[in-house]
């Protein structure tokens, strides 16, 4: 079964968080995914929304890394975060009561 872009992103945002929000200590990440009905002129969206509470991070607030580079020229860094603009609909971020709010939301089809 092929993976949707939903589904490439929601595992690409959940894995960073796993892997840089608390490197050195165990930490609680909440994710809620909802399905928002559309009508025949406007479309119903997936949300998913990250929460963490770990220190204060915009992943939407990194430079686009340049892909014009070729692999040897560039590093890995901030690839995750510029699949992620470009494979969903709409992605968002705010620091909120100590936790970081990550919430993308995506048209169904």
């Amino acid at each position: 079964m092929e993976k949707t872009s939903i589904e490439i992103t929601a595992e690409e945002i959940y894995t960073n968080i796993v892997k840089y929000a608390h490197p050195d200590d165990v930490g609680t990440v909440t994710t809620s995914l909802s399905l928002h009905e559309g009508t025949c002129d406007d479309p119903g969206y997936v949300r998913i929304v990250f929460t963490d509470e770990c220190i204060p991070y915009d992943p939407l607030s990194r430079e686009a890394p340049d892909i014009t580079l070729s692999a040897e020229e560039r590093t890995c860094e901030g690839l995750g975060i510029h699949m992620i603009r470009n494979m969903v609909d709409r992605v968002h971020y705010e620091y909120v009561n100590g936790h970081n709010v990550l919430t993308m939301e995506n048209k169904t089809l």
